[in-house]
This record gives C-alpha cells, structure tokens and sequence, in this order.
C-alpha cells in the first residue's frame, strides 16, 4: 500500500503508527530511482554523522541532526530527497 493509499483510509488504525510513517520513509528513500537512491551504507553513514562519527548507540537522533548529517554525507539530491520523503511521511517532526 503506498502512503497515499494508506492516507485515504483514515479508519484505519495503522494509519497512525509511527513505526509505518518511518518504515514507508526508509522504503521510499532506499527504492527511489538512482541517483537520489540511498543505499544502506548511506543511511549507516548518515546516523554516525549525526551520532558525532560514532555508532549510535543507546543515542537519540532527532530530525534536524538527520538532515544536517545528510547534507554533510549525501549529495544535494539525496538530501533534498530525504528532507521530502520525511515531510510526506511525517517523520519530520513536524505537526
């Protein structure tokens, strides 16, 4: 089911679910047609930017460190493209 589909069936109760708002972000920006498409290694490398280089353990990575990382590691597309997916999937933080 597409985010649009999913947003069209407002009685569903998944459609709340932060975990599927996230899991259709990650999918969108993981499928997306090259060469905005970001590999794992990508996304792996974009976390430890914004971890500070280090693994990201046990750390809270908000929004605006996700996308100030990926503006330092992805190039200009990818991370126009991930500041786009994460609106229209609402992860963004925004309300």
């Amino acid at each position: 089911m597409t985010l649009r589909a999913r947003e069209r069936r407002a009685s569903d109760k998944l459609n709340q679910g932060v975990e599927l708002d996230w899991l259709a972000f990650y999918w969108g920006i993981n499928t997306a047609p090259d060469p905005t498409r970001w590999t794992t290694r990508l996304i792996h490398d974009t976390y430890r930017n914004a971890c500070g280089g280090q693994p990201c353990r046990d750390a809270q990575v908000g929004w605006a460190q996700l996308v100030e990382a990926s503006n330092a590691v992805a190039d200009v597309e990818q991370a126009r493209l991930l500041r786009t997916l994460g609106r229209d999937a609402r992860v963004d933080d925004q309300p």
